[in-house]
């Protein structure tokens, strides 16, 4: 069409002269005013050819503009469905916590109320052991103490044994019938019986059964388990008994009075869950067989 245009511009002069005497300054006039609008044609064509290119390069912008818009509307949509599944994460596992703090709060309320329930228990076992060995301990010859979860008597082995004898004397006896009465109500513990001696060797007419204290010492715990056992009607599975000889004293064995504290049987009870007590079979051991 340009090219159309610029045709018509240059003949137009021409055609002019052909049908009628023109004047030479009206021609050199009107040849000016063509060169004019061709000038003005080709700087318009000039100038539509740049804005063909900035449209093209517009083209080109937008196109990857379009291509960088949707790469991130992926990226976002990528992120936020991440985001989605870490905060349905973390909303299972508070709910997880949440559950777990309340399960701990639950047993830690029981815990409490067991302590509080064995507290007001072992006061009561307390009571019922001094009021049980009520004369002896009002003699000063049986220390009741606490400690630790532990209920300990603590008797003088006078109460028990003669000098020099592992049988049971009568006091002994009298005090272990009303003791075995306090156990029997005592159902969850365990009865540790233990023999203690002071650090004075076996003299010479016991060295034949007794070589040592220790001998001594388990034979007389030995004794009171027997007749808890037998004539107070312990349950045996309930009942230990065990020697220290002098190894454990609780007095300064350089004077009388502390040997006379050493020489003692002390009885200790203690918490056992008789549920989880597993009693054991006696393998057989077949003839000829060699014991390891």
């Amino acid at each position: 069409m340009t090219k159309g245009i610029y045709s018509l511009l240059f003949i137009y002069p021409i055609l002019l002269l052909s049908v009628g005497c023109v004047s030479t300054g009206k021609y050199k006039k009107l040849e000016g005013v063509s060169q004019g609008y061709l000038d003005k044609l080709e700087s318009s064509e000039d100038r539509i050819n740049q804005l063909d290119e900035q449209l093209a390069d517009l083209e080109k912008e937008k196109m990857m503009l379009e291509s960088s818009n949707k790469d991130l509307t992926e990226a976002l949509n990528a992120e936020k469905g991440e985001l989605s599944k870490k905060v349905a994460n973390l909303n299972s596992e508070k709910l997880d916590l949440e559950k777990k703090v309340a399960e701990i709060e639950k047993e830690k309320d029981a815990l409490k109320k067991e302590q509080r329930e064995n507290l007001f228990q072992m006061k009561k076992d307390h009571e019922d052991l001094v009021k049980g060995l009520q004369e002896e301990v009002e003699a000063g010859q049986v220390t009741i103490t606490q400690l630790e979860g532990k209920l300990t008597v603590n008797v003088a082995d006078k109460i028990f044994f003669d000098s020099g004898k592992t049988q049971l004397n009568k006091s002994g006896k009298e005090v272990l019938f009303r003791l075995a009465d306090v156990i029997k109500g005592l159902e969850k513990k365990q009865v540790v019986i233990e023999g203690h001696t002071d650090n004075a060797k076996i003299g010479p007419s016991l060295r034949e059964k007794f070589p040592t204290n220790w001998e001594l010492s388990t034979s007389r715990a030995t004794e009171v388990v027997r007749f808890l056992e037998e004539k107070g009607g312990i349950e045996p599975y309930r009942l230990i008994a065990v020697g220290y000889g002098s190894s454990r004293p609780v007095a300064d064995n350089a004077t009388p009075k502390g040997k006379a504290k050493n020489r003692r049987i002390e009885i200790i009870f203690q918490d056992k869950d008789w549920k989880k007590v597993e009693t054991s079979k006696p393998s057989m051991i077949e003839p000829g067989e060699d014991l390891k």
